[in-house]
Parts: C-alpha cells; structure tokens; sequence
C-alpha cells in the first residue's frame, strides 16, 4: 500500500521533476558535445592543410562548459533530491524505516540519473553530429570526415556518473547528519549578510582581484598566467558583488522612507541575497566566457573578408640563384607585365618551423633603418597582419631557454634538425646549447612580404649580421634543395591568375623541396590568391565555432536561470498569496513578481557588460604587446555582439516572468 501511494504521489507531482531532470539532460548533453568536439578537433587539427588554430579554445571551451554542466548538474539534482526527501518525510512520520526511506530515494534518484543518462548522450549526439556534419560540408577540402569515437560516450557516462555519485553522497549525508527538519527550512534562514563598513575590505579586495587579473592577462599569453588572470578577474568581481552589494542593500535598508517605496521590489533580493551569490558566481562565470572571451575572440576575426590587402606581393618564392631559375622570372615577369623583387635569404629552423632569414643589409633596405649587429646577435620580426612596420613586441617572440636568446640553426628543417630537436634525443635543450642560441637585440612586427602562416612562430624573419649572414648563405647556397634568394612577383590583376598558375607549374617542377617535417605545413611557395582562400576558410571556420561557443554558453546560462526560477515557484506562490491578504493589487503584485524574477540576471548582467569592457581594452593591450595593432573596429564589433546578448537575455525574462507569473496564478486558484 505504501509502495503504491509513493508512485501515486511521483506520478502526480512529475512536472515538479521534470525541470530537474531536463537540467541533467543538459548537463549530459554538454558533456558529450564538448568532449566530443575535444577529441574530434585534434585529429581534424593534425591532418588540416590550413593551420585552424581551434583546439585551444575547443579545449578551453570544453573545460569551462564541463565545469558549467558539472554545476548545473549537481543544482538540479540536489533541488530534486531536497524536494524528495521533504515529501518522504510524510512516509517517515507513517511509521517508514529511515533505511527503506533513503533506499527508495536513491531508486527514484538513480532511475531518473539513468534515463537523464541516455536521453542526454542521445540528445548530445544529435547536436555533436550535427556540428560534425556542418564542419565536413563547408570545410571538405581541408578537413576530413571523423568519426565519433566509443571514449567520447565512456567519458561522457564516466564524468555524469562520478556527479551523479557525489550528489547523492552528499545530501544523504548531509541528511543523516542534521535530520530533515532543516531540509523542510532550506532557504528560510535569516541571513548574516555583512553589515559594517569593516567589510569594506573585502570589496577593496575584489576591487585589486580585478585590477591583478586586468594586468596579468594583458601580459601572458596562453600560459598559467592566462588561466589565473581569469580566475582573478571571477572572483574579484564576486567579492564586489557579494560584500559591496551587501553592504549598499544594508545602506538602503537603513533609509526607511526609501527602503519602504521599494519593499515590494528590494525585500526579496534583500532576504535571500546571499543565498543567491553562489549561484550568482556560476552564471556570471558562463556568460563573461560568452560575452568576454568569445566575444573578443568574434570581434578581432571579424571581417573575414578582404585579407588580401595585408598582403604585398602576388606571390612569394624562397628558390636558388641560378640561371634557369634567372630565365624563367625574367620571361615570366615579362610575358605578363608583371614585376619581380629580389633579396638573398637562407632558411632558418626553429623548434619545427621555419623562418626566413636576411642581412642587416637586406634589413636597411626594406625598413629604412641602421642596426648594428655583431656576431651571433639578430633582430627578430614577428610578421603581423594588422600591425606597422618597426612596431616593438615586449613579449610572444621565440625566446627559448635563456631570457633575450632564442635558439635556431641555419637551414631548411629536414630529418636531421627534426631528429635533433626531438625529445628522444640525447641533445642538450635550449638553454643548454649555446652553439645554435642567438641574441635577440630586437624584437619587432613587420609585414613585408605578407604572413602566409596562421601561426604564432612559423615564416617569421631573422636578421643576421652582415659577415654571419655572408658566411651561412654561401655555405648553404652549395645545397642543392637550400633556397638562397627570396622572389617577391606582383602582377597586374588582368594577368595575375595567369603569372601565378605559370609560376606554380615551374615550381612544382624545378623548385626545391618541401620537406614537409614542420609542425604547420610550410612551403616555398605561396601564391597570394590561394592562401587568402585558405586564411578566409580558416577564419569562417573559426568564427563558427566560436558562434557556436557564445550560443551553447548563453543558452545554457540562461537555462540555469529558468532551473533556479522553478526551483523556487513555491516560494513565489507563497508570497503570491501573502500579498494578496494584504490587499496588494493584481497589477502590483505581478510587477513585484517580475522584479524578483528579473533583478538578480540583470545584475548579472550589467557586472558581465562591465567587466568584459574592460577585458576588451586588456585584449587589445595584450595584442599589442605581441605586435598587434587594432582600431576602434573591435569596439565596433563587441557593441553590437553584447547588444545582441542584452537582447537574447531580455526577451528570456520576458518570457520567464511571463511564466512565472502564469504558473503561480494556477497554482493560487487551485
């Protein structure tokens, strides 16, 4: 009889459930999606023809939204699993074993954990399969097809098990510890919220979190200082929020007359503020990704297109001095009345990649200025896209092993460099090997003959001193596959298809090698025309992913608002109903109701707008400290992103009050 009043009771009550477990859903759906995605980019990554430059933030991207779902996750069940034990409590007074009582509620707990389970992987594999898909179509001739592989669905079951596990550990604890009483006073404490100006401290606190995290981040790159400068900047703001906004409520709690005017609106953010600032730290960390991270991210790749005018040349051609090669430029150039730059360049090797290498003569004539090199010092230029020529780079440049030095060797990196450098070899590391480290004297960006690769390092210049480059480039010109002359080609645009598609052709016959040993496939020869298609793909493929970052974050921090809105409709009915027997009118009472629903995501918001303005000045700094120079278009771009976040977010608690105010008004007349 018991057992059959327990499902009666669960069948009635399961729309009270059911937001619960569609968080879990989401929480295993996010899971599968973003480990799916994880494990899918690093083999697309590896075999790309194109350096996407994605697995780093789909890794960032994965760790955040796992931490998110882990939270979400472990809200939603605990919410069930209070709510559960509050109605056993009933069967417990009936005379239910306190053994049998648990036991049936982890039945309940695990049964739905298993069905959440399944229905989440089935739901993330949908939306992962659809991603895949959307990939494979736009992108089919730099990435490959590939398949969802068997650790993908272990993990995701691994990491929502071992949640699922924790939760109900806990709170059955927690239980056994403090008896059920306290589960049925959860949320009705008075609150101690700090009262002194003494606590002020606490928000200077914050106040120097965010200022630490600012300087951090516009000082390191992808390194722990990236990832603390985050934390910093997090949790700074929750200490502002959390004991500058306690302090500012007790303020205005104190100024009756004001206080009063505003009982209705001030007294539920008032009762319940602490409470809140956990959750409160949870949604603003999902969306300061979305709207911080990735919007910076979406604002400095837009516009995707016209790249080509960063680009000087037609093409360019890293070949031998030889008279063959004499004959066919000269003929070419003519023929299609073009024009052809020659400079004496080696090829230079770093930890697998390559770089171009010139004199300080070649230097003087490309930037019109003197530098005085001695020996093995050098001037490292970072080429750049957005950036000037001679613009200083304080930090990113290759410095290997020993602050101001940077390790290279003279020539194209083949078998014997790759077998040199690689970690089974008994060679001393880089700090070590003062035969091959150099003296950086100078670090700056430039762009003089176009960056034709995506990465940090690959294709940059090197200037030697005049006798150190004369020595090496006469020794490596006796290389039959080392270039020694670099060809910079400009065509008019009526003959440049024709002059480049000439030019290919002769190279892919009697061009040198590629030895194709580099981490980023290099070559030594890059025609304009077709690397600008590759770079605009490249960066398509980039925003989509991170689009589609922003959208998963915004919509699963918007989710967790509808959860916890749900989670408390009996306390909104509750007070619902007390405004009523004091007379409050029908339209007051619903605008109280929207009040209470709206305000804690609005001051998420406007702490999320506030301190990724911020991020955006920081994130120009930092590309600036890498030599990189960006206009006011990132504003540009960020304002209208975060405008269509305030938007989305709006229109979510429209609906969500909307909701709330119909559910309580249903629950009143029943």
């Amino acid at each position: 009889m018991l057992y059959q009043i327990i499902l009666k009771n669960f069948k009635s009550s399961w729309k009270n459930y059911f937001v619960y477990f569609t968080g879990n859903i989401i929480g295993v759906a996010e899971f599968f999606v973003f480990l799916g995605l994880y494990s899918v980019s690093k083999v697309i990554m590896k075999d790309a023809s194109a350096d996407f430059g994605t697995i780093q933030d789909i890794m960032f991207a994965c760790i955040l939204v796992c931490i998110f779902s882990v939270a979400i996750m472990t809200y939603s069940m605990q919410k069930f699993m209070r709510l559960r034990l509050r109605e056993y409590q009933l069967f417990y007074v009936l005379g239910m074993k306190r053994r049998k009582m648990y036991g049936m509620i982890l039945f309940e707990y695990f049964s739905g954990c298993l069905g959440t389970l399944f229905a989440g992987m089935l739901a993330g594999r949908l939306m992962l399969g659809g991603v895949l898909k959307a990939w494979h179509y736009f992108f089919s001739e730099y990435i490959r097809r590939v398949p969802i592989t068997v650790s993908v669905y272990m993990d995701t079951c691994k990491l929502s098990v071992a949640v699922f596990l924790a939760v109900a550990f806990s709170l059955l604890v927690w239980a056994d510890n403090h008896g059920l009483q306290d589960l049925m006073n959860d949320g009705k404490k008075k609150e101690k919220k700090p009262q002194s100006r003494k606590w002020l401290v606490f928000t200077v606190a914050g106040v120097l979190l965010i200022a630490a995290g600012y300087w951090i981040y516009a000082r390191y790159s992808l390194d722990y200082g990236y990832l603390f400068s985050h934390l910093f900047l997090n949790f700074g703001t929750f200490f502002v929020v959390l004991f500058g906004g306690g302090i500012l409520l007790e303020i205005l709690h104190k100024r009756r007359k004001f206080y009063l005017k505003h009982l209705l609106g001030l007294n539920g953010l008032y009762s319940r503020y602490q409470s809140n600032m956990l959750f409160f730290l949870m949604i603003f960390t999902v969306q300061f990704a979305a709207v911080g991270y990735c919007g910076v991210q979406i604002a400095e790749i837009l516009p995707i297109s016209g790249q080509e005018k960063y680009f000087p040349y037609d093409a360019v051609w890293m070949g031998k001095d030889t008279g063959e090669n004499q004959n066919f430029v000269n003929q070419c150039v003519k023929e299609y009345e073009g024009s052809v730059k020659k400079f004496p360049m080696i090829r230079v090797s770093g930890y697998s990649v390559e770089l171009v290498g010139i004199s300080e003569k070649t230097y003087e004539q490309l930037s019109g200025k003197q530098v005085h090199l001695k020996n093995k010092e050098i001037v490292y230029i970072q080429n750049e896209y957005k950036t000037y020529n001679g613009k200083k780079v304080i930090m990113g440049a290759m410095d290997y092993g020993r602050k101001g030095y940077t390790w290279l060797m003279p020539g194209s990196f083949d078998k014997e460099k790759d077998e040199y450098v690689s970690p089974e070899s008994n060679h001393p590391i880089a700090s070590k090997d003062w035969d091959h480290l150099y003296r950086m004297k100078r670090i700056e960006a430039g762009n003089w003959f176009g960056k034709y690769r995506i990465g940090v390092e690959a294709e940059n210049v090197v200037v030697f001193s005049e006798n150190y480059f004369n020595k090496w480039h006469e020794k490596l010109k006796k290389e039959k596959e080392e270039p020694d002359l670099l060809y910079l080609f400009s065509f008019p645009n009526r003959t440049e298809k024709q002059g480049t598609k000439e030019l290919q052709k002769y190279v892919n016959k009697y061009g040198n090698q590629d030895y194709g040993l580099t981490d980023e496939v290099q070559k030594t020869l890059y025609v304009t025309a077709t690397f600008v298609t590759e770079l605009e793909k490249s960066l398509l493929f980039q925003l989509s992913n991170k689009a589609f970052f922003f959208l998963a974050l915004l919509v699963s921090g918007n989710f967790a608002l509808f959860v916890k809105t749900a989670s408390e409709l009996p306390d909104y009915r509750k007070r619902y109903e007390f405004l009523s027997c004091m007379g409050i009118t029908k339209k007051m009472k619903k605008r109280t109701l929207a009040w209470e629903v709206k305000l804690l995501p609005e001051i998420t918001t406007a702490a999320v707008l506030l301190l990724s303005a911020g991020y955006v000045e920081m994130e120009k700094i930092r590309e600036s400290y890498l030599g990189v120079v960006h206009g006011r278009e990132v504003w540009i771009y960020w304002g209208c992103l975060s405008a269509g976040y305030i938007l989305l977010t709006e229109v979510m608690l429209e609906l969500l009050k909307k909701w709330v105010a119909k559910r309580v008004e249903e629950g009143n007349r029943r």
